[in-house]
């Protein structure tokens, strides 16, 4: 029993990963930091549900990250959301989370990436705004995701919002190459100053 929530479970080591060790790709585990949030909000009700669609393997392997000072910290702030509180809604809406969470809580580095090669056929599909903007996640929230996801080598394509004698502003816009996205909306601005070469 960790904070009030029941996170008693079997250890499991990391080599062999939920399912036992087994060469199955499509049994990529669940990243804890994503887990943490969603779990601080909705507690003892969202982790009876994991358990219940996800095994309690699974479920106490993407765990390990929660911590007694993390549960401590969600009870001193009121995290209902307004929009949950007809009982019946946020319970079906908790168990779209446990039933899906094998792949909303993935990390990005573990959803496989098509590379495509052919530049006449990238022309004929839109690219879909991230998920996050069919919801209400207040705009610093999806900036804060946003850079944390964010890699050395990724592309990101902008536009150029100023020039000044000694440097450019830009804007940026999508992400580009293997995880496309669209960012134009989180008004990331980024300055290069030619002088500081």
């Amino acid at each position: 029993m960790l904070g009030g929530l029941d996170l008693e479970f079997p250890h499991v080591s990391e080599q062999q990963g939920p399912s036992g060790g087994g060469d199955d790709d499509s049994e990529v585990g669940m990243e804890p930091q994503l887990l943490k949030q969603p779990l601080l909000n909705y507690g003892q009700e969202l982790l009876t549900a994991l358990k219940e669609e996800q095994g309690i393997e699974r479920v106490g392997f993407a765990l390990q990250g929660i911590s007694r000072a993390d549960l401590q910290a969600s009870k001193q702030r009121d995290t209902k959301d307004p929009l949950l509180q007809d009982p019946a809604k946020r319970s079906k809406f908790i168990r779209f989370l446990a039933h899906k969470a094998d792949m909303l809580y993935k990390t990005w580095d573990s959803v496989p990436v098509c590379a495509t090669t052919d530049g006449e056929n990238e022309e004929l599909c839109a690219v879909m705004p991230p998920l996050e903007s069919f919801m209400s996640v207040p705009a610093s929230e999806r900036k804060k995701h946003f850079f944390e996801c964010l890699k050395k080598g990724d592309t990101v394509i902008g536009q150029v919002s100023g020039k000044q004698e000694n440097g450019l502003f830009v804007t940026l816009v999508c992400m580009d190459g293997g995880l496309r996205r669209e960012i134009h909306d989180l008004a990331i601005k980024g300055g290069e100053d030619s002088h500081r070469r």
